[in-house]
């Protein structure tokens, strides 16, 4: 589905996204709940890769952002001007914001964070529901969104900030499963090697001229390649108040 340019198409939007996220989550094992995040290896700049750790983490994000867009608008409608984020952060110092929200919810549990979010997602809904088209996706309708629309905000706190930590969840099941596959390569190239290493023995020490004899070379059996597993580089993890670029609520 595409950017939403009209009401209808956010709404449904927002509430796919929303619901592929929750379908998602209930398929998540306990390996992957339990299992801190890691992207080092991906090498992102982005900081939301190294500051999140885990589903909560993702989850108490969106819970925030939703808090930040409640309170603009229903403040903004009522007459109160205020700026989509609050004082002293802007659009280049989010970031720190960010860690902020991360730090403030180390101690909430999954259930909470999940409760809320469930909560925050209706409230944010029913605040769509009382625009017009014309409302939501007229650039500077309202003053205060300055020179985009109303509509682009809900976009990036709805559908696309759902398909946002969406992907983040799917990425961490692609390496958690990545490493599963290599640890049993490595076994499997272990046993290979044993193997090979008990046959040349068992040839060698046969009897000369009986069944045991040695008929080949050591050097006439090939050897498999060896692959060298890239190191991944020093230093990769962006500063931890870096604003990340992914998605503007990101």
């Amino acid at each position: 589905m595409g950017r939403p340019t009209n009401k209808a198409d956010l709404i449904e939007a927002s509430e796919l996204n929303f619901a592929k996220l929750n379908e998602f989550i209930g398929t998540m094992t306990e390996t992957e709940l339990n299992t801190p995040f890691d992207f080092s290896s991906l090498n992102k700049k982005e900081a939301h890769w190294s500051r999140d750790k885990d589903l909560k983490d993702v989850l108490a994000h969106l819970y925030e952002w939703h808090q930040l867009m409640l309170k603009w608008v229903r403040a903004n409608m009522n007459g109160k001007a205020i700026t989509f984020l609050p004082a002293p952060y802007n659009w280049k110092t989010y970031g720190e914001m960010n860690v902020g929200f991360w730090q403030q919810h180390q101690s909430t549990s999954l259930e909470d964070i999940t409760e809320k979010l469930n909560a925050s997602h209706r409230e944010v809904m029913e605040l769509l529901e009382g625009f017009t088209d014309e409302q939501l996706f007229t650039k500077s309708y309202y003053k205060w969104t300055g020179t985009t629309s109303l509509g682009a905000y809900f976009i990036s706190n709805t559908s696309s900030h759902y398909d946002w930590a969406l992907k983040k969840l799917r990425t961490h099941r692609k390496l958690l499963a990545g490493k599963a596959g290599n640890n049993g390569q490595g076994v499997l190239r272990r046993r290979a090697r044993k193997h090979r290493k008990d046959e040349s023995l068992h040839q060698g020490k046969g009897l000369r001229g009986g069944l045991f004899q040695r008929t080949t070379s050591p050097r006439d059996i090939p050897l498999r390649p060896k692959k060298m597993r890239p190191r991944a580089p020093q230093n990769s993890y962006p500063p931890p108040c870096a604003g990340g670029r992914d998605d503007p609520a990101g």
